[in-house]
């Protein structure tokens, strides 16, 4: 069998039919089931990549890591935990004779894609531990074709590690994909990226690949220290059908190449969780995983739930100083399962200070009169700010809405995700740059909403479905934030609904 160019193994080595064993095969298939114009394959196919910069660009690095390494490997598959969380350098340093390396960037990208694109790099005497996010997208088979599409941008020979049976989302998601590409090569332009959502925040100073995050990330940036959009429970209901299974089949398979295979735990912040987490639910989870699969458990969930100061900007998401407490927490479980009596080494920071937000972000307050608020305390940042609980008479009765920036001298950070919803005659609202989180739902029902105008230079948290029961409408960004929004880990699900304005 050929190896693939980019690494030095063989793509097929899990014994499945790959999604398409070429380019040419992806050419013919797109042209046959979507009819896609030739010249827009074209564009897609003999132009460079355009998405190799952005954060989807690391998952062609991660691949290449884990086939071209020589040698033991211990190698943590998972999602977007594992890169904000692990760093490598430190586990070989407490744990010699092997190579680390981080297999997991993108929840909606899924875990099954993670673990078949690590099958044809796991090889004798590596060990495995797989520790999906502890969300139900995470612990199911989803896998998103629009995605991964963006990350195969960056080299299609990664699409060579795909099974079969995902051909039909990744056709189904071509044409999108070809007009995005489309739209910047035409141009001559590539999304401009900021922040820690770029390839290069897995670089070095010198510009090189390392293979975990190096991009600083001080402190907490939550509002109140937690996504309220994504609270995370410990309900063996999250499993979706299938996943066990597949679960089971794959340590199956990395045993039959001489590896061994352990269920880890992504981090989890404390004060993201659910109102009905208790220890008793934490403990049944467990029992259920330590049932269900057929591996070793490494560790128990409830030493994996942290305090809010390690987190970044999500209930998954480390700091820069909690990646030393998280990865630490993982040697010592490792070591107990490989029976190493060495002490851990490796130095915790103390807690991030989350600096007080004292600024103010000038904006339109004309329509403050049309809402009503509450003064709370951001316990994280120890200030007071402004949260919107919904709307007054005048509110209830305009089509047209600005949040205000700020309400008694305290910054409008917050709106509650019931002010908006079924507000039938909305059409427009324009949020505030202090508006630092956009819940669930909040406008779904608003049947007549064409436009959301953010001013935000930089993006803002958001939640899924915010439009349910709308249609038609348009979320306008600054234009020079637009390629921010459009490839941010969360705002991403948005972008087909994304449109710059100047400012």
């Amino acid at each position: 069998m050929e190896k693939d160019e980019i690494t030095n193994k063989e793509p097929d080595k899990k014994g499945r039919g790959t999604i398409l064993k070429t380019v040419l095969g992806i050419v013919l298939a797109v042209v046959f089931f979507a009819s896609v114009p030739l010249a827009l394959l074209g564009s897609v196919f003999l132009t460079p990549s355009v998405y190799d910069e952005t954060y989807y660009g690391q998952l062609i690095h991660m691949v290449r890591r884990l086939n071209n390494t020589e040698g033991r490997k211990i190698v943590f598959v998972g999602n977007s935990a594992m890169a904000f969380g692990l760093r490598p350098d430190l586990i070989e340093k407490e744990i010699p004779g092997y190579d680390a390396v981080v297999f997991g960037l993108y929840g909606a990208i899924g875990t099954k894609a993670m673990i078949d694109l690590s099958g044809a790099g796991i090889g004798d005497g590596d060990i495995v531990v797989l520790a999906p996010e502890q969300y139900a997208p995470s612990l199911s088979l989803a896998f998103s074709g629009s995605e991964m599409w963006l990350a195969a941008d960056a080299d299609y020979s990664l699409l060579g590690y795909l099974p079969q049976d995902d051909g039909d989302k990744m056709i189904g998601a071509f044409v999108d994909y070809a007009q995005r590409k489309f739209s910047y090569t035409s141009k001559g332009k590539k999304p401009e990226t900021d922040g820690v959502y770029m390839q290069s925040s897995f670089d070095d100073e010198a510009g090189n690949e390392v293979g975990y995050m190096t991009y600083e990330r001080p402190y907490n940036t939550m509002p109140f220290g937690y996504d309220a959009n994504a609270l995370i429970s410990y309900d063996p209901g999250l499993f979706g059908d299938g996943f066990i299974d597949y679960v089971n089949e794959y340590a199956a398979y990395v045993r039959s190449v001489g590896a061994e295979i352990y269920y880890g735990f992504a981090p989890v912040n404390r004060f993201g969780l659910t109102d009905d987490t208790t220890a008793e639910s934490i403990e049944a989870f467990y029992s259920y995983v330590v049932e269900h699969l057929d591996m070793e458990i490494m560790g128990h969930p409830a030493d994996y739930i942290m305090d809010y100061e390690w987190f970044y900007d999500s209930n998954l998401h480390m700091n820069s100083s909690g990646m030393y407490a998280y990865t630490r927490r993982v040697v010592e479980d490792l070591k107990a399962q490989l029976m190493l009596s060495s002490d851990t080494d490796i130095e915790v920071p103390e807690k991030p200070i989350i600096p007080s937000d004292g600024d103010i972000e000038e904006g339109d307050n004309k329509d403050a009169h049309c809402f009503t608020y509450e003064i709370r305390k951001d316990e994280a940042q120890g200030t007071d700010i402004a949260v919107i609980t919904g709307l007054t008479e005048d509110g209830s009765a305009k089509s047209e809405l600005t949040v205000p920036a700020s309400y008694d001298g305290k910054p409008v950070a917050l709106f509650e995700p019931t002010v908006f919803r079924d507000h039938k005659k909305l059409s427009s609202v324009v949020i505030s740059g202090n508006i630092r989180m956009i819940f669930d739902g909040s406008f779904s029902g608003c049947t007549r909403l064409r436009e959301i105008r953010l001013t935000h230079k930089t993006p803002c948290g958001v939640g899924l479905e915010l439009f349910s029961g709308t249609d038609g409408f348009r979320i306008y960004v600054p234009a020079s934030a637009l390629d921010v929004f459009a490839t941010h880990y969360n705002w991403s699900a948005y972008k087909d609904y994304l449109t710059g304005y100047e400012t």
